[in-house]
């Protein structure tokens, strides 16, 4: 069983973002924010299929897995941080396309004086659905790549 900190997932997910409003909250309250998409993140489906064993613990703000297809300590550990930060990515973008004041505007009958906000929901929705791909395709690659049922020599 390999264990990482939510701190090391943390780290990862904040190279992900450029968000200056979210960087500039006092750290009790972003800690409190990832926490949250940091168990989101863990309980997708398609993440949590790749783990015969995963934990988290609150009390010791850590992490331990296994996966179903290991390849080493380290590069399981550096592949875990990987996906769980993109999938906080995506906990964080959802938000910010559903936002109240961006639906508002096109359910409010007032669309033609907003067209640089729609622009930004869109690029929005792109951002999310980016990081929802990466993720997938993260997933996808490393079980193609390291499948034991489709590596030679077996």
């Amino acid at each position: 069983m390999t264990s990482i900190n939510y701190e090391d997932v943390y780290a990862v997910f904040l190279g992900y973002i450029k968000d200056n409003v979210f960087l500039s909250k006092k750290y009790a309250v972003a800690e409190a924010f990832m926490k949250e998409w940091l168990k989101k993140a863990a309980s997708k489906p398609y993440t949590r299929r790749i783990f015969s064993s995963l934990t988290l613990s609150d009390s010791t703000e850590s992490i331990s897995f296994e996966l179903k297809c290991p390849i080493d300590d380290d590069t399981d550990a550096f592949f875990v941080k990987d996906i769980l930060a993109l999938g906080m990515v995506v906990a964080w973008l959802t938000p910010e396309v559903r936002n109240k004041v961006n639906i508002a505007q096109f359910f409010g009958g007032k669309e033609q004086k907003f067209y640089s906000q729609a622009a930004h929901i869109e690029q929005l929705q792109a951002m999310l659905d980016d990081a929802r791909l990466e993720q997938r395709k993260l997933i996808r690659d490393r079980g193609y790549l390291f499948n034991p049922y489709l590596s030679e020599g077996s």
